[in-house]
Formats: structure tokens, C-alpha cells, sequence
């Protein structure tokens, strides 16, 4: 899978392994998703977020500005003082994707790159109950570290987005460790199968017990 860390990748890979010798049997499949659908995927949120960020007026939701004598004056300041960089940014790049002129450009092909993405789910699910594989394609990364590069914080993304755009149920449990720090595994299912996820997460924990253990920085051993 393209944008894996090396150090992820082989962490993640034994796994399988792992469910396949407590009750589970696995196999490879071919999956496109996760290599063609960031960009769409991410504008199809975007899209999404000007509306969702509505609710935060400094009234009903979210911080409230103190200078403020005016509704209009709440709503300006509650939201340029309470929205970080990152949430303005994507604030702005929905609201550019859904004006007129950019509207069958970004807003139609996203929604027509999200039908190609769930009939990828649909065929893996026609001969596999659950998928599995990492949460992100590398460990967290250092606070701050990301700020001035907004490519690669979508990027940490690249392995969830699909799913919720597809409308799937999916879990992500601890996995083992890779630079002292804590690596997720995700387990997909199709629609409507939550029991059988979390019974494979169960199963899963059963026979490791990386839930119990803490990464360097919080005082363990990894």
C-alpha cells in the first residue's frame, strides 16, 4: 500500500498472522481506494465543512468573542477568533469547490469518484468479510511538527477517509509499536456488520495484549 512508513508497514504486516492463529483465516486482496481517492476524498469533506461549522454562531455552539456589541459582530468574531488555521482553510477550499463555475469541476466529480469508491468496497466484500490494515500510514507525528504543511496532514488521513465516505462501520485497535510509538490496526466491514467486527477486534486482543501496554512517552517499554 503507497504511503506507508517502512517501519509501519512491516509492523502492520505481521498482524494478519496473528488473527489468522487465533480464529480467523485471512488472504491478500488487491484494493484501489486508498491510492485514487485522497484528493476527491478530501475535497468531498471539505465540501461538507462550511456547512457543519453553521453551528458554531458563539450562541448555540463553540467559543464566544468577548467584543462583540452586535449579532453580526458575534457571529465574525466568535468564529475568527475560534477557528484554528487549518479549519479556515478548509472552510475556504469547500466554499471554492461549491461556487458557481467550480461546482460540476470539484462538487459532481468528488461525488461521482465516491460511487466508484464504495462499489471498490462492495467487490472486496463480495468474497471477504472484514478488511484489514493499518489506521494511518505512519505514527503520530510531533506537535506543530505539520502546521506549515497541509499536504501532509491530509495525507494522515489517507486510510479513513474512504471508509466514511462509503457510509462503513470500522474499528481501530492497538497493533504493536514502531518508534516508541503506538500503531493502529483498522478492521473494515461492510454495512450493518459491527458484531463481526467487534468480535474479530476481541479475538484480536485476546491473543496479544498490546492494550495493555504504553509507549515510551507515557513511561513503558516501547
Amino acid at each position: 500500500m503507497k504511503g506507508l512508513t517502512q517501519r509501519l508497514r512491516k509492523s502492520s504486516s505481521t498482524q494478519p498472522n496473528t488473527l489468522k492463529n487465533s480464529v480467523l483465516s485471512s488472504k491478500k486482496s488487491a484494493f484501489l481506494t486508498q491510492n485514487t481517492g485522497l484528493p476527491f476524498t478530501t475535497s468531498s469533506l471539505h465540501q461538507k465543512l462550511p456547512q457543519t461549522c453553521n453551528a458554531f454562531d458563539g450562541i448555540r455552539y463553540g467559543y464566544r468573542a468577548e467584543d462583540a456589541s452586535n449579532l453580526d459582530e458575534i457571529y465574525v468574531n466568535s468564529r475568527s477568533q475560534g477557528f484554528g488555521e487549518e479549519v479556515k482553510r478548509r472552510i475556504m477550499l469547500g466554499t471554492f469547490s461549491l461556487s458557481s463555475g467550480y461546482y460540476d469541476a470539484y462538487y459532481k466529480k468528488a461525488g461521482q469518484v465516491r460511487t466508484l469508491i464504495i462499489q471498490d468496497f462492495e467487490k472486496v466484500f463480495a468474497d471477504y468479510d472484514l478488511i484489514l490494515g493499518p489506521t494511518a500510514p505512519s505514527v503520530a507525528y510531533d506537535l506543530d511538527s505539520l502546521n506549515h504543511d497541509p499536504v501532509a496532514m491530509y495525507l494522515a488521513d489517507l486510510l479513513t477517509i474512504p471508509v466514511n465516505l462509503a457510509g462503513l462501520p470500522g474499528i481501530s485497535i492497538p497493533a504493536g509499536f514502531s518508534q516508541g510509538l503506538p500503531v493502529g490496526l483498522q478492521l473494515i466491514g461492510p454495512k450493518y456488520s459491527e458484531e463481526t467486527i467487534y468480535q474479530a477486534a476481541a479475538a484480536f486482543e485476546a491473543t496479544t495484549d498490546y492494550h495493555k501496554q504504553q509507549p515510551v512517552i507515557f513511561g513503558g517499554d516501547n
